[in-house]
Parts: C-alpha cells; structure tokens; sequence
C-alpha cells in the first residue's frame, strides 16, 4: 500500500486519513494460516513530523487458521495496530548506530512523494497470529495413543503409557 504525501511535505502537523479494502495472500507466511477468508482492512493516518511521516493505523482480517490441539480448521478475525515513522532516504544514511538503536535497530525510508506501507502491514497482521491458534477454549486436542479428536468422540484408550525412559521416575512418585 502506497501513500502519496506530496501534498504534505514542510508542512509540520499536517495529516492525512487513509482507509482500503485490499487483496492480501498472507497464507504463506505462517504454518498455522490455511487461507484469507476476508480482504485486509487498512485504517490509519499519516502525519508530518518534520523530520520524516509518521504512520499509525490498524487492520483487520478474517483468516482460516489451523488448530494446534486438535489439527482442525477454524475462522477467526485477526486485528492489529501499527505505527512507524518513515524517513527520507538521504536523511536515513546520515544517521548514526547510535541513532539506530532509537528505531529498534530498523530504518524504514521512503522516496520522492510516496510511502510504501507493505511491509509494515505485513509485519502486523503477521504479529497478530496467535503463537498458539486454538479454535476454541475448551478444545480437548487430540488423544495422543490413537490420534482421534476429542472433541467429537470418546477415547477408548485404556490409561496412559508411562515412557521407558521415565519408568524410574514414576517410581519416586509411588513412594
């Protein structure tokens, strides 16, 4: 997603509102995204600093996911907020490591009249994938002797296995 901000360069506090609906195929960055059920919905506003843009905004996103408990897919509506000051080229070469350390270790940039906000999007809906997607509180998994879910049916799996290599140990728990 590109921003022009010609019509905001030296002007300091000036803004610009910014709203978008886009196509995004997010599906490969992450193991546990199946696929995009729902456009990306861009909200945000870009400001002048003076030094550079600030861009600050969210997104919202509906994505089939992959349940880690029990292997199921599910829909869940993924939100996020961002926001990053962009500077101009020139200017971001001249900054010392010093400097650097104040951006998190990374610079974004932009060029001639334009801000390219992609990656910025990107990073956001990705860090708003849960590290654990679960379709629901309550999902039970799977059962781990014969691998049926839980959720549907009954295990009639007797007990559980005590690993060899731990047989020991269970033992001390007996005393």
């Amino acid at each position: 997603m590109i921003i022009n901000i010609g019509s905001l360069k030296g002007k300091k506090g000036a803004f610009l509102q910014f709203a978008n609906d886009m196509s995004w195929q997010v599906a490969q960055g992450s193991p546990q995204i199946m696929e995009e059920c729902s456009p990306l919905h861009v909200e945000g506003r870009i400001s002048c600093t003076g030094r550079g843009f600030y861009a600050a905004g969210s997104v919202r996103m509906t994505l089939k996911l992959r349940c880690t408990r029990c292997l199921q897919n599910y829909e869940q509506e993924l939100t996020g907020s961002f926001g990053e000051e962009f500077l101009p080229e020139s200017q971001a070469m001249e900054i010392s490591e010093e400097d650097v350390d104040d951006f998190c270790g990374d610079l974004s940039t932009f060029a001639n009249d334009e801000v390219d906000l992609s990656q910025l999007l990107w990073d956001t809906i990705l860090l708003s994938v849960p590290m654990k997607t679960i379709c629901r509180p309550d999902c039970q998994g799977l059962c781990p002797s014969c691998g049926r879910s839980l959720n549907h049916e009954q295990c009639t799996c007797t007990g559980h296995t005590i690993d060899p290599r731990l047989a020991d140990l269970a033992d001390l728990l007996k005393e």
